[in-house]
């Protein structure tokens, strides 16, 4: 599982409905890169990333939203330390959410954990940083005027942190506190890109806010009762094929060539071509064909003076791939636009060498001989569509 280490910022203005926070990521595979196979956070940066740049760096990010201001009374000689002064609860489990393929409804898992925490305070000056105690360790903090800021790392677990007010932190409103931009940092487990299809996958997870909920501060109001953490990850896939020149023109003729034929009269046993190309592609899937000929299921040779038309063989191998739990040799190809799903490879494919055969078997080519001198044509089109659902 990749790991992507990211932060989120919760403003300080009100809202009326529940404070959101949207987190995007992304991947796009790239044939000259075919070692990617990694999300890349695509979120904008926002919040005390801004502020605080020098705690956002090698990939740590943060967003601003509508969000959180909460009120609460601060006393330095108070004993109730979680009532009177810095206490926080912060639920730093893992938690599972359910992403979904906007197109095809296919879902994935990826596990989210809060792993820092931080939050703005006005009415309270003081001149050092808070350091926690409990199930957080300090990280980074600033001060200036009667606002200050704190930022803490948070174990796993639901977990306690605080601090006890000193007798030099001067309370500027009687002790009354504003509690505003909640931030969090937090852990993204997501899955192998290669392994999911391409699409847009959407999902939400919701942390309850207040009193005895998911993050609480213990206070004596908030404005709001729960985040909501929306996420959108994207998966592009890059597919590609190139033929060599001149395999448009494809013409059939027996394994050691026409020689017995014309000497003895020997109908070959097959009359066929193959046809290399190469395939470079992150994902999986379907191929099928459009014949200028149609025979049952498949494309068809006309002779071009009698109108009689025979079926065409049209095969493909494309070695280490899986189609219908076999692999991918000499897959007989049809016209069905559901087509022949072949599987994600789970890895990306660079110009591997695959090909197809095109190929009339001898019960045709019998009736082929007995008109010498005919013309036997037909088209096909072969459709190769990545966005497999």
């Amino acid at each position: 599982m990749l790991r992507l280490f990211f932060y989120a910022m919760i403003s300080n203005s009100f809202s009326a409905s529940a404070a959101e926070v949207n987190i995007t990521a992304s991947f796009k595979s790239d044939i000259s890169q075919p070692g990617l196979n990694q999300f890349i956070n695509t979120t904008p940066l926002g919040g005390f990333c801004i502020r605080h740049p020098n705690y956002c760096r090698n990939g740590v990010f943060g967003v601003g939203v509508n969000g959180i201001s909460v009120n609460k009374h601060y006393v330095k000689e108070s004993s109730d330390l979680k009532n009177n002064h810095y206490y926080y609860t912060i639920d730093g489990r893992n938690r599972e959410v359910i992403l979904t393929n906007l197109k095809t409804g296919v879902k994935t898992n990826v596990n989210f954990r809060i792993n820092i925490f931080s939050v703005r305070t006005k009415g309270l000056k003081s001149p050092y940083a808070f350091v926690p105690s409990g199930g957080c360790s300090y990280l980074g903090g600033s001060a200036a005027g009667d606002e200050s800021t704190l930022i803490w790392r948070v174990n796993p677990g639901i977990q306690d942190c605080y601090s006890r007010l000193r007798s030099y932190d001067e309370l500027t409103n009687g002790g009354d506190v504003t509690i505003f931009e909640l931030s969090f940092g937090y852990v993204l487990e997501t899955p192998n890109p290669l392994l999911l299809p391409s699409g847009d996958y959407e999902g939400e997870l919701i942390y309850t806010l207040g009193n005895g909920k998911d993050i609480d501060y213990h206070a004596l109001a908030y404005n709001d009762d729960e985040v909501k953490i929306k996420f959108n990850v994207s998966v592009e896939h890059a597919f590609f094929y190139q033929f060599p020149n001149g395999s448009e023109n494809v013409q059939l003729a027996p394994t050691n060539g026409w020689g017995a034929w014309i000497n003895g009269g020997q109908v070959p046993d097959m009359l066929k071509k193959e046809v290399p190309f190469t395939l470079s592609t992150s994902s999986g899937f379907k191929v099928w064909m459009q014949c200028e000929h149609n025979v049952g299921s498949g494309c068809g040779l006309k002779n071009q003076a009698s109108a009689e038309t025979l079926p065409l063989d049209v095969k493909i191998t494309i070695p280490g791939f899986i189609s219908n739990q076999q692999p991918v040799r000499n897959l007989l190809l049809n016209t069905d636009t559901l087509g022949h799903t072949i599987d994600m490879p789970g890895r990306f494919v660079v110009d591997l060498h695959s090909k197809l055969n095109f190929s009339v078997n001898k019960p045709e080519v019998e009736k082929m001989v007995k008109a010498p001198g005919s013309n036997w044509k037909g088209g096909v089109t072969l459709i190769f569509d990545s966005e497999v659902e």
